[in-house]
């Protein structure tokens, strides 16, 4: 078992209840998630790498001034997609490193949330824009906006939880819906 202690430091947990620290980040971890071999922690500003058996940080990936909000990997382990507050999202391919950088235009820019369904579809929440579903292999987004005498997406769309029967589902602070 993998955790965050004090913000920064990356612990592995035995099953005798042992705690080991195998890393400290730069800053405050946002996210941690399971990719494949690797763990692979978010700080604000970096995604780290870190190898599940050595527990040593196998690379990492800068995102400059950017601010990292969220992590999410495709079904098969291997692609890591990052959500940013300024530039939108980003994939990290966990074994060869190549980062490859969806440009705003076609994808929402403040993520918030990020969701990968079993098909390998990308589901994004946005502070600003609502809810897109992306297919990364087609490049092809199609943005789902608020109907009339709703809650607005941008006030109200908090998180997105695992797909479950087919449907992903979104959690709103007030309703919950499914695609």
């Amino acid at each position: 078992m993998w955790a965050v202690g004090n913000d920064t430091n990356i612990l592995r947990i035995g099953a005798e209840g042992f705690v080991e620290r195998v890393a400290t980040a730069e800053g405050p971890i946002v996210e941690i998630i399971n990719c494949g071999t690797h763990i692979v922690c978010a700080t604000s500003h970096s995604v780290l790498f870190v190898d599940r058996q050595s527990g040593l940080v196998a690379k990492e990936v800068a995102f400059g001034s950017d601010t990292i909000t969220t992590l999410a990997s495709s079904n098969k382990g291997r692609v890591v997609y990052v959500g940013t507050l300024r530039s939108g999202l980003w994939a990290v391919d966990g074994e060869s490193g190549k980062v490859e950088h969806f440009h705003r235009g076609s994808v929402p820019g403040r993520i918030r949330n990020l969701t990968v369904d079993s098909h390998g579809t990308v589901w994004i929440t946005d502070t600003r824009e609502g809810i897109t579903r992306f297919a990364p292999e087609k490049k092809n987004y199609k943005h789902f906006r608020q109907q009339r005498n709703t809650v607005d997406y941008y006030s109200d769309t908090t998180s997105m939880v695992i797909e479950q029967a087919d449907r992903v589902w979104i959690k709103m602070n007030h309703v919950g819906f499914g695609y």
